[in-house]
């Protein structure tokens, strides 16, 4: 990207990564990067997949970096927060029933999560969590705390989650879900840095 800025200039390589992102976008909803990229060994499988299913998302943050988008958004703070709010509220819930999802993917693959990401970048980045009460920067700051212990173990709670509801003929891989994965995963986080151990704490936190 930077030798595309040295000598191309700005606006033509946001150009290209734009181009860039659509074509990564149409081989998702093709199921090229799927098909070619599952037949690597597993070490690479995902890391060269989902390569392809980021990029669009690097791509907007870019353009939001270099085109001061959210410092021009910070100018009428409170609509944007109520615009991005509800579109938040519509879009998480029926996202999967709005847009076409790819037949197969790495977990980042579809248009609607293009969509939604950045909405939920923008509402979280402008919300005034400064003017919140103490009680509730206390819950925020707990639940925030095991983000990593989250992350590290979301993976497998996940895939154990939703084999359970396969086996119960439920709806796998559903916003409620991940809401549940993520209590689970910040559950197991909170009991494993309980733990009178050297260092456990630092492990999930």
């Amino acid at each position: 990207i930077w030798l595309l800025h040295r000598f191309f200039g700005r606006n033509v390589t946001q150009l290209l990564l734009i181009v860039i992102s659509v074509c990564c976008l149409i081989l998702q909803y093709d199921g090229c990067i799927c098909r070619y990229c599952g037949e690597l060994r597993y070490e690479l499988r995902f890391i060269t997949g989902r390569l392809f299913e980021i990029f669009p998302f690097a791509t907007m943050g870019l353009l939001f970096s270099e085109n001061k988008l959210v410092a021009k958004m910070e100018g009428k703070r409170n609509v944007w927060i109520i615009v991005l709010g509800l579109a938040l509220a519509i879009m998480l819930p029926l996202k999967d029933i709005l847009f076409v999802k790819p037949q197969y993917t790495m977990a980042y693959a579809g248009l609607a999560n293009i969509i939604v990401a950045p909405i939920l970048f923008l509402f979280m980045y402008l919300f005034p969590f400064a003017k919140i009460g103490d009680k509730l920067k206390k819950i925020i700051g707990g639940i925030a705390k095991y983000t990593m212990g989250v992350f590290l173990s979301h993976w497998i709670v996940g895939n154990i989650f939703n084999d359970v509801l396969s086996k119960m003929n439920r709806t796998q891989y559903t916003f409620t879900g991940c809401i549940i994965i993520f209590i689970l995963s910040w559950g197991i986080s909170f009991m494993i840095a309980k733990i009178p151990l050297k260092h456990t704490e630092q492990f999930v936190s």
